[in-house]
């Protein structure tokens, strides 16, 4: 497996925000970063090493916590040999990190859930919106991580046991964060692409005691399994759904740290 490095993650932050924002460039994206956009051009394409002050600096303006930044940055001070052994003692690699960070991998395991679904990679394209190469791509990292398997047959089967893969604890919250935020794009989406009748967009704001945050998110959980079990033991699956709960502080009256 290909081991994911500060510069892939830089590249794959410009891929995403070229995605959402098809006007957007590598001298906007080094310009957010605070650097000439030659240097990042550089770095990009490994011909500029990254040091560990180099590192921090450009991990805080992407908003990596303190904790994922200095995974990179010892990296950055280790041999390429104690690097490699590290990247494999912290279990951090490219297809682990894009599977939990990318929304259309489980998405892939759902859809095998559903009735008349194929194999076909055009027929998946279709069905969740993408692209025929980023299906295919998806379709092979799954079976690399261990979660499909592709029987000679040609048949699928579901290998996950509705587990996800271990990237390592500082990694996770980068992954997690990336996941939430693709979902809420889709969410945006759906508000003027789907008609109302099949979709629930609802908001409410409140003054709170903030000490039953923990007791609110626990309350959560539970909604979610219960909802997520009540919708899919219907007769016949025929969509893939997203139950997306944002619960959040809209005032600024505490100090926080950085995610």
């Amino acid at each position: 497996m290909k081991t994911i490095d500060f510069k892939t993650l830089l590249r794959q932050e410009l891929e995403d925000r070229c995605k959402r924002n098809p006007s957007y460039s590598l001298r906007a994206f080094a310009t957010q970063l605070e650097i000439d956009a030659s240097t990042l051009s550089k770095i990009l394409k490994g011909k500029r090493p990254l040091g560990p002050q180099m590192i921090k600096k450009l991990g805080a303006r992407i908003g990596m916590s303190t904790k994922e930044v200095s995974v990179f940055s010892r990296l950055a001070d280790k041999s390429a040999d104690a690097a490699a052994e590290q990247m494999t003692f912290e279990q951090i690699t490219y297809d682990r990190f894009a599977v939990i960070s990318d929304w259309y991998h489980f998405a892939i395991l759902e859809l095998m859930q559903i009735k008349d679904f194929r194999t076909d990679p055009a027929w998946i394209a279709k069905a969740l919106g993408m692209q025929r190469s980023e299906v295919s791509a998806a379709i092979e990292r799954l079976q690399r991580v261990g979660l499909l398997k592709v029987n000679d047959n040609g048949t699928w089967d579901d290998v996950s046991g509705g587990n996800t893969t271990s990237i390592g604890p500082e990694m996770m919250s980068t992954a997690h964060r990336r996941l939430q935020q693709q979902f809420l794009e889709k969410a945006s989406e759906s508000l003027v692409q789907v008609p109302i009748q099949e979709r629930d967009h609802s908001t409410m704001t409140m003054a709170v005691d903030r000490s039953r945050l923990p007791a609110a998110r626990e309350k959560i959980k539970r909604f979610r399994r219960s909802l997520a079990k009540f919708l899919t033991e219907g007769d016949v699956r025929d969509e893939v759904l997203n139950l997306n709960i944002a619960l959040f502080p809209i005032t600024k009256l505490h100090e926080r740290k950085n995610v």
